[in-house]
């Protein structure tokens, strides 16, 4: 590597764990790598650095044991003050990495998830005055706490975000809304579409994603138990996949629970998660998430890059995602007798599988693929302090 490449930092809080944001940082870690030196800084040995390390970055663990998780991360402060060990660890880690960027001396310091910017507000309160890159990948309400610490808190002079929607900026305050670029996630789109390889005379529905409750999992169930009882079809099936992670493994028995209060056991499957969906999409053909605000919903461009038609709630980012009637049809939130009318569309005419599979197919590829989005992150993280820009193959 040229020796006077600059340097880059990359903070992402968690690494055990695999969502979305840590496979975007991948993906970006992956392309900027070859550009720049680059350092990954976590609290956690995992997976994350591990794949990391693979792709020559170099990996730094400082420890820290404030880690809540689920909707404790909208209610940080309330967490902390309820654990003031926790939060003179986050102190202390705070610290320490301010040590590591003196040290490093990086020109950027992207940071990808909340805990991490609230690590980067911290150091450019401390003296940092490079590059503060805020890789934003929630929708946090309108004069809701994190929007005032964030407009408070935000360095002004150095600072800029990355939202990954439209939807995720336009709920910022105004002064951050100008410091905004949207760049939407990445996903890898197969060259040639996936063919269908279930039984041809059964819709089978797949809910793949985190098991929680703001995924909408149980109303999912709701839903499905509701197409059964209106058309007994004995072959159509839901199968949900997915972990529970940084949530309580309660909300996990329930949906067990309501598969079978209503009887389902035979047609509706709860499944581990799996980091590798294109081997399982074949197995399904229409993609249904009946979650409440998506930030993105990397898993809803994902089915489509499958050529899976999708079935999705209004909210958030899905009306930039999907093409109403076009590549899936979108429902009005809440609207779960509506969300069924739309699933059964599915099964009166399984035409309509191949022609919005092939649709979402198309869409994907030109708009989401990871060969063009990945680059334009990157050229933001890195023209902006290095003077290079991708060129885009």
């Amino acid at each position: 590597m040229p020796g006077n490449f600059s340097t880059v930092v990359f903070i992402n809080h968690w690494a055990a764990n695999m969502g979305g944001a840590e496979l975007s940082l991948l993906d970006i870690m992956e392309f900027a790598s070859p550009l720049c030196r680059a350092h990954l800084i976590t609290s956690e040995s995992g997976r994350l650095s591990d794949k990391a390390i693979e792709l020559g970055v170099e990996c730094h663990i400082i420890e820290c044991t404030l880690k809540p998780g689920g909707g404790e991360r909208k209610k940080l402060l309330r967490f902390a003050a309820r654990s003031l060990p926790d939060c003179i660890s986050f102190v202390k880690y705070v610290m320490s990495v301010r040590s590591l960027v003196k040290l490093l001396q990086p020109v950027c310091i992207h940071a990808n998830v909340p805990k991490s910017h609230i690590t980067l507000f911290l150091l450019a309160v401390l003296g940092y005055k490079g590059k503060c890159c805020f890789h934003l990948r929630e929708i946090f309400p309108q004069r809701s706490l994190p929007c005032f610490l964030y407009r408070f808190l935000f360095p002004y002079k150095q600072g800029f975000i990355i939202a990954i929607s439209e939807a995720v900026k336009n709920n910022l305050p105004g002064s951050l809304r100008k410091k905004t670029h949207v760049i939407y996630n990445g996903i890898h789109v197969p060259e040639n579409q996936i063919t269908y390889i279930g039984r041809k005379d059964a819709v089978k529905f797949l809910y793949l994603g985190r098991i929680v409750p703001w995924k909408g999992c149980i109303e999912l169930v709701d839903i499905f138990a509701e197409i059964k009882k209106k058309f007994a079809d004995p072959n159509a099936t839901l199968t949900l996949i997915g972990d529970t992670i940084y949530w309580s493994l309660d909300y996990r028995k329930k949906v067990l629970e309501r598969i079978n209060n209503y009887g389902l056991e035979q047609s509706c499957f709860l499944l581990n998660g799996t980091d590798k969906p294109y081997e399982i999409f074949p197995d399904y053909n229409v993609f249904c998430s009946a979650a409440f605000e998506e930030p993105f919903g990397r898993a809803v461009v994902e089915a489509q890059a499958a050529s899976m038609p999708v079935v999705v709630y209004d909210g958030g980012a899905m009306k930039e995602t999907v093409e109403h009637e076009k590549n899936g049809f979108i429902v009005p939130y809440g609207d779960k007798a509506g969300f069924a009318l739309e699933l059964c569309k599915f099964i009166n005419n399984p035409d309509l599988i191949p022609l919005m599979g092939k649709n979402g197919y198309d869409h994907v590829k030109t708009r989401f693929n990871r060969l063009v989005q990945t680059p334009l992150i990157c050229d933001a993280i890195l023209h902006s302090t290095t003077g290079i820009r991708f060129q885009v193959h």
